[in-house]
């Protein structure tokens, strides 16, 4: 059997136990003295803060979207030149993709033919010219003319006036009244034919005028189909097409050569419907 312990023992242990709690005790509340016997520690302000930013420039701006189609390039403007007139060709040197300046000859058609008719024209009207003098001078002649016969005819019938005064006196015999009567209607008929051949000179010059105004029209003409035989571009551009050679005869109509404005083209694109209800509002704004 186990020896009980002894009470003193007991007693010791507790004693022990109370003594290390007391001091630890002791110490916790000294501890909290001293701390609060200590100065609080000066409180700083928190560091600022740095932070890295990246910055870009934003700007508002449309997105290109690429509409694509297909399409025949075609010149703004070109030109089939037909010949004016007909004859043949005279020498050209002509070919395809050489620059022509507007206005400038390109070939020439034989104008010997043209050129007689304008030389036929003149001297037509040159003629006419001539006649028209002639008329107007003989018009002129003839109203001397008919003045003289009109003086003559008043002296006539002045004379036959004093030969019938003096007739009642028996002083003129009745043969010498009959010649100063037949005298006195000589004038009268030449006058009367002289006033006729006058009035006559106006109708003879009008239609030397109208004659003179058809002879003038047809030297135009002749004038114009001389011309006709040059060639000449109405614009610069590049030669696309030659229809004739040296020498070929060609005919009133008949293509010769087809001058292309290469500086403005046209390129006709057609476009889905769903396309062109994008490209829509962009004509309207007019950006084409």
């Amino acid at each position: 059997m186990a020896p009980k312990p002894h009470k003193s023992s007991v007693f010791h242990k507790i004693v022990t136990i109370v003594g290390t709690i007391g001091a630890v005790l002791l110490g916790v509340v000294g501890f909290a003295a001293l701390a609060s016997l200590r100065p609080e520690p000066k409180q700083l302000p928190p560091p600022k803060k740095h932070f890295n930013v990246d910055v870009f420039v934003v700007r508002e701006n449309c997105l290109r979207e690429t509409i694509s189609g297909f399409g025949t390039v075609l010149p703004d403007h070109e030109v089939t030149l037909s010949a004016q007139v007909a004859g043949e060709v005279l020498g050209h040197d002509l070919e395809v993709g050489h620059a022509v300046a507007a206005d400038n000859p390109l070939l020439k058609i034989d104008p010997d033919i043209y050129r007689q008719r304008v030389t036929q024209a003149e001297r037509q009207l040159e003629e006419g010219k001539s006649e028209l003098r002639r008329l107007k001078q003989e018009q002129a002649n003839a109203e001397r003319l008919r003045k003289s016969i009109q003086s003559n005819l008043e002296i006539a019938t002045e004379q036959y006036s004093r030969r019938k005064r003096l007739e009642d006196r028996d002083i003129v015999t009745p043969d010498e009244m009959a010649r100063s009567l037949l005298e006195l209607r000589q004038y009268e008929e030449n006058l009367i034919r002289q006033e006729n051949e006058i009035a006559l000179y106006p109708l003879k010059i009008d239609q030397i005028e109208r004659r003179q105004a058809t002879s003038q029209t047809a030297l135009e003409l002749a004038q114009l189909d001389l011309n006709h035989t040059q060639v000449k571009p109405p614009f610069s551009g590049i030669v696309s097409q030659v229809f004739v050679e040296t020498g070929d005869y060609v005919r009133m109509g008949d293509p010769l050569v087809r001058i292309t404005n290469t500086n403005s083209v046209e390129i006709p694109i057609p476009v889905k419907l769903s396309d062109y209800a994008k490209l829509l509002p962009l004509l309207q704004k007019g950006a084409f």
